[in-house]
C-alpha cells in the first residue's frame, strides 16, 4: 500500500510512503475441549485445533493452570490436565513461516476445587477393565496414535470392554468415568509426555487498579511461578502497541498521563503466548 499526504502553504508539498502488508496467518480456531467447569485432578482431555499444522506455520501450544501432557505429530491435537482449582487457559498461537506474522486462540474453564478421582485399567485377553467400580457411568474409546484424534467405541459403557484383537501399535485405548458431574480419563497405555515450561501457573489473578485511570495504572498479577518472565504489553484500540514492560515479582505500573482519552487493552505475554488481557479507560 503507498500513505500519501499532502501539505498546502500557497505551493503544494507531497509525501509518498510505502507499506508493505503481510498475511495474517490462518485463524486457529480451538475446536475441541472440555465444558466451560471441570473437576481438579481431571486428567488427559482432549483438545485440538480445526486443522492440522501445515508447512508454511507453526503452532505453539501453551497453558496456564494445567498441563500439557502429549502433543500429536501434526500439533493438531493436545492432551491437556488440570490438576489444581483455579482459572485454566490453554492458547494455540499460529505463526506464518515466510512474514513472522502470529494470531492466536485461547480457551478458557474454571477448575473446580471437587476432585475427580483416579483409577486405572487392566487388560487380560479378551477384556479390557476399569479398576474403579465406584463410577456413575463408564464410555470406552481410542486415541489415534499419530493425530491424537479422540473416537467413542459405540455401545460400550459398562465397567469391561470386550476387545480381543486390540490395536496398540495404532490407538491409545482409554475409559471416560463419571463420579457425580467429575469426570476422569484413564489409559491402559498412556501416549507420550511432552516437556513445557510454561505449565502450571496456579490460581493466576489478573488485578488492573484504578480503571478509568488518570496518570498511572497498576498491575498486579497473583499465583505466578517465582521464575515466571512475564511482560504487559499496552495497545490501544486498533491493535497499535504502546509499550512493553516486565512485571517485577508480579507487579508494575503503566504512565498513561501522555495518553488520549478512550479505551486501551494490557495484555499479559510469557514466551510469547497471551496469558490473559484487560481493558481499562484513559480519563
Amino acid at each position: 500500500d503507498t500513505v500519501v499526504y499532502t501539505v498546502f502553504s500557497g505551493c503544494a508539498a507531497v509525501k509518498r510512503a510505502s507499506v508493505i502488508i503481510d498475511e495474517l496467518p490462518i485463524n486457529p480456531h480451538i475446536t475441541i475441549h472440555p465444558g466451560s467447569s471441570v473437576c481438579s485432578n481431571t486428567q488427559f482431555m482432549n483438545i485440538g485445533a480445526g486443522l492440522p499444522q501445515a508447512s508454511a506455520y507453526t503452532y505453539t501450544w501453551g497453558a496456564v493452570n494445567a498441563d500439557i501432557n502429549s502433543i500429536s505429530q501434526n500439533k493438531q491435537n493436545i492432551l491437556v490436565s488440570f490438576p489444581t482449582a483455579g482459572t485454566a487457559i490453554i492458547t494455540l498461537n499460529i505463526q506464518l513461516l515466510i512474514t513472522g506474522c502470529a494470531t492466536t486462540d485461547s480457551f478458557e474453564t474454571n477448575v473446580s476445587s471437587s476432585t475427580s478421582p483416579s483409577s486405572g485399567i487392566s487388560y487380560s485377553a479378551p477384556t479390557f477393565t476399569c479398576t474403579d467400580n465406584t463410577a456413575d457411568s463408564y464410555r470406552w474409546g481410542y486415541d489415534n496414535g499419530v493425530t491424537l484424534d479422540s473416537s467413542i467405541i459405540p455401545g460400550e459403557t459398562s465397567q469391561t470392554y470386550n476387545q480381543p484383537t486390540p490395536d496398540f501399535t495404532h490407538g491409545y485405548y482409554w475409559v471416560m468415568t463419571d463420579h457425580g458431574g467429575c469426570l476422569q480419563k484413564e489409559y491402559y497405555i498412556k501416549p507420550p509426555s511432552v516437556q513445557v515450561s510454561y505449565t502450571s501457573v496456579e490460581h493466576l489473578e489478573f488485578l488492573l487498579f484504578p480503571n478509568p485511570a488518570d496518570t498511572k495504572v497498576f498491575i498486579e498479577v497473583k499465583g505466578l511461578n517465582t521464575n515466571s518472565d512475564v511482560s504487559m504489553k499496552l495497545y490501544d484500540l486498533l491493535g497499535k502497541e504502546i509499550s512493553a514492560t516486565v512485571l517485577v515479582n508480579g507487579k508494575g505500573t503503566i504512565d498513561v498521563s501522555g495518553l488520549a482519552q478512550g479505551i486501551y487493552s494490557v495484555v499479559l505475554v510469557r514466551d510469547g503466548m497471551k496469558m490473559g488481557a484487560k481493558t481499562f479507560i484513559k480519563n
